[in-house]
């Protein structure tokens, strides 16, 4: 496997810092410009991509005093991310179609409905895949009517509606993936996997907002949803990019519009790596996290950070990081259960057993799970799922 590589240190720092400045440059605040910093721009560039941040440093890029060749390395990136945000602007207007011909009410999130949410711009935010939230009952029609227009389940995840492989992924997942032509649409029946970290699909909706993409209307998380599900997503990463930090410093701003945060463990965290990463928008509460939770959860965020994307995990570090969070999110013992369960047999092991009933369906799960686990431990294979996409990983102009 080839050893990653990515941005310098210094680099990263760099971009955090230019970050900070560019938030407090949205949000029409005063701001002192450091003194310039022994960067090069290739090694900038190459850190707010890694980042996910070209789009509110390109938009800043004059006021936070970024120099030309950087402002204009990142104006080209824009220009690039823009034609990658009309698409995925598309793709949601194609998937939205579908479901509406279904009749399934959908919630979308992220993406451009979070953009629009948040700044106003639907190509504000670094495009990525089209993530929606329909009810879990509704979800295999659903995927049947993605299917017809053209999309397909990517493979590993069982397709058997009647199979207990499928009742398990359902059971034990949040989300399935499918790809098209117009890119990756995630399809959850919860936001995350954990039961009672965030409310289900019947709260969301009769909570929901409401907002313009393309001339359309969707509807997407309520503010408070949006603020807890970002800090949960962000948390679940690691903190691993600038951009999720991004999103919830913006959702802070509407501090107004927000009722007081449950105090919920790792939204705290999230807001205790925000404030000593790029700060909290002003008449934002700090975090009620401990001094030592929070002084832990920054020190993952910014080794996270400083770590190159690695487009394979080693074995078994996906499982413990998964396992990690989804305990800390939701220490009911259901959840304990179930993310136990999913650890010791993920979902992808049924792909392709079609057997309708759990002693069969294990039985013939068993072997292939323990053949595999016998592979990555012995180095011969890696695992098959990817950590992380490359950030940015547009073509190159």
């Amino acid at each position: 496997m080839p050893v990653p590589t990515g941005p310098s240190p210094a680099a990263t720092v760099a971009v955090r810092d230019a970050t900070r400045l560019a938030l407090q440059s949205e949000a029409g605040l005063a701001i002192v410009l450091p003194s310039p910093v022994a960067v090069g721009a290739v090694d900038f560039l190459a850190a707010a991509r890694r980042q996910r941040v070209t789009a509110v440093l390109a938009q800043q890029a004059a006021a936070i005093g970024l120099s030309a060749e950087v402002s204009d390395g990142l104006l080209e990136v824009r220009r690039w991310a823009r034609l990658r945000s009309l698409r995925q602007v598309r793709s949601l207007t194609e998937v939205a179609r579908v479901l509406d011909g279904c009749g399934v009410p959908a919630i979308f999130f992220k993406g451009p409905c979070l953009a629009v949410q948040t700044t106003g711009d639907s190509s504000a935010r670094d495009a990525g895949d089209i993530d929606v939230l329909v009810a879990p009952e509704e979800v295999a029609g659903v995927v049947e009517a993605l299917e017809r227009a053209g999309w397909s389940r990517q493979p590993g995840q069982p397709t058997d509606e009647r199979s207990f492989g499928w009742h398990y992924l359902r059971w034990g997942g949040c989300e399935l993936a499918l790809d098209g032509r117009l890119g990756r649409v995630d399809l959850h029946w919860r936001l995350v996997p954990a039961r009672h970290a965030l409310p289900g699909f019947d709260v969301l909706w009769s909570r929901r907002s409401e907002v313009e993409v393309g001339g359309a209307a969707f509807a997407t998380l309520g503010l408070a949803d949006a603020l807890d599900h970002s800090c949960q997503h962000a948390a679940k990463d690691r903190w691993l990019s600038l951009r999720s930090l991004v999103d919830v410093h913006r959702l802070l701003r509407e501090t107004a519009l927000l009722p007081p945060r449950s105090g919920a463990p790792v939204e705290e965290a999230t807001v205790a790596v925000l404030e000593s990463t790029l700060g909290l928008p002003p008449g934002a509460e700090g975090s009620r996290a401990s001094p030592r939770r929070a002084a832990s959860a920054v020190r993952v965020a910014l080794r996270a950070q400083d770590e190159p994307i690695r487009m394979h995990r080693p074995a078994g570090v996906g499982t413990y990081r998964a396992a990690h969070y989804s305990l800390a999110s939701d220490h009911g013992t259901t959840n304990v259960v179930r993310t136990l369960a999913v650890a010791v047999v993920p979902p992808d092991t049924f792909a392709g057993n079609s057997a309708r009933t759990a002693p069969v369906a294990v039985a013939r799960a068993v072997p292939r799970r323990i053949r595999r686990v016998t592979l990555r431990f012995l180095g011969r294979v890696e695992s098959a799922a990817p950590d992380r996409r490359a950030p940015g990983s547009a073509p190159s102009p």
